[in-house]
């Protein structure tokens, strides 16, 4: 494996403004169909989607490929030159390790990324992908997360984006108000900011309601919470005190109109943590409506999030000892192939011509020597 060979590309919260990533979002099925058409020998690729993150790892540089993601992504070339970002070589292996870590989270430390990662990982696996040398170093930025977050505090306290929503709201309400609260969608962010909710303000405060009927019934008797479907979301959006968006719904869910619509004109708290939007923009200039979206966590700061920051040296640390392995490791590889294709010719070649083979012989040893006395480091 050439290691400039590796690149990842894509676009991220750092890289771009949330409006960017809120229009480029993928449905699950449509990466895995087109994984699955790319797929074939040496061909890996993974890719990332999460929240704040549109990201394609590959080994199998192609100016072809690229601008498929793009049209994936429903980007031109013009737009990513302006918000996106590619890497190759030693800067992509240390973009994984620091995505997967959680020191490129939007919220420093968050390790359901790690998860993510690792899933994304095992979709490529499902869809075919096959190369050694990537699959190690996925394999090996997963098991560095884990080592991070048992050896530092960069994944300890409350800071991914639904708990830190949940501290937002306590900065408003509190449990003896008792709050009218509704959650709206039950995928992984609806689902961590509903338990963090029944630990602040109580599981009498909460309904939940999802598209699939089933799923919210489930989960509500479960948890103990009033339970309904995402069909019903204006009359409970009447009655609440906060809402919480967390759907996969194409189109916004709240507007303007539906805002006025409501007979009970009393302060709501909008939090909007859908992708796309579930929350038109315009309805943040309205009274009485606060909104709040992903830009405003990005800027909330905690004493969690300032303790977390004291482990960065730590957690970059242990990601430079994890990409060093990686090398030695790749550079042991490269040398049984090039040992292997060694002897492979020498049983071909004329034995009568050994002073040919003498010094092919050396000048192959004194280059094995060498690499493992001055290992070769990622170019930048």
């Amino acid at each position: 494996m050439e290691m400039n060979d590796l690149v990842v590309v894509g676009l991220s919260h750092k890289s771009g403004p949330m409006s960017v990533l809120e229009h480029t979002s993928l449905d699950e099925q449509v990466i895995v169909k087109w994984l699955q058409e790319l797929a074939g020998p040496d061909r890996f690729m993974v890719v990332i989607n999460t929240c704040n993150r549109r990201e394609l790892y590959c080994y199998w540089p192609d100016v072809d490929l690229m601008d498929r993601f793009l049209q994936l992504l429903n980007l031109n070339t013009n737009d990513f030159v302006r918000v996106g970002f590619v890497k190759h070589g030693r800067d992509a292996v240390m973009h994984l390790m620091r995505v997967t870590s959680g020191l490129d989270s939007l919220v420093l430390g968050d390790f359901q990324v790690a998860g993510q990662v690792r899933e994304s990982y095992r979709r490529s696996i499902r869809s075919g992908m096959k190369h050694g040398p990537t699959q190690r170093l996925f394999e090996l930025a997963i098991s560095t997360s884990r080592k991070i977050k048992a050896e530092t505090d960069l994944n300890r306290g409350i800071a991914s984006v639904p708990t830190m929503t949940v501290e937002l709201i306590k900065d408003k309400f509190t449990y003896d108000q008792r709050p009218a609260i509704v959650v709206a969608g039950l995928g992984k962010i609806g689902r961590i900011a509903v338990n963090n909710l029944i630990k602040a303000f109580g599981a009498h405060s909460l309904t939940i309601l999802n598209r699939t009927l089933s799923k919210a019934a489930i989960f509500g008797k479960n948890s103990g919470i009033r339970w309904g479907g995402l069909s019903d979301f204006p009359a409970y959006l009447n009655d609440a005190d906060i809402v919480i968006l967390a759907t996969g719904a194409t189109e916004p869910l709240v507007n303007r109109e539906t805002m006025t619509s409501l007979r009970n004109e009393k302060e709501r708290m909008l939090v909007d943590l859908g992708i796309p939007p579930n929350v038109e923009r315009s309805v943040d200039t309205m009274e009485r409506v606060q909104l709040i979206t992903m830009e405003h966590i990005k800027r909330f700061q905690s004493s969690t999030l300032l303790k977390r920051k004291a482990s960065i040296s730590h957690a970059q640390a242990l990601i430079e000892k994890a990409i060093s392995e990686f090398i030695c490791w790749n550079d042991r590889r490269q040398d049984r192939i090039m040992l292997k294709s060694f002897f492979t010719e020498s049983m071909f070649s004329d034995p009568s011509d050994e002073h040919s083979n003498t010094v092919s012989t050396s000048g192959f040893i004194e280059d094995l020597v060498t690499r493992h006395m001055n290992p070769t480091p990622l170019t930048r």
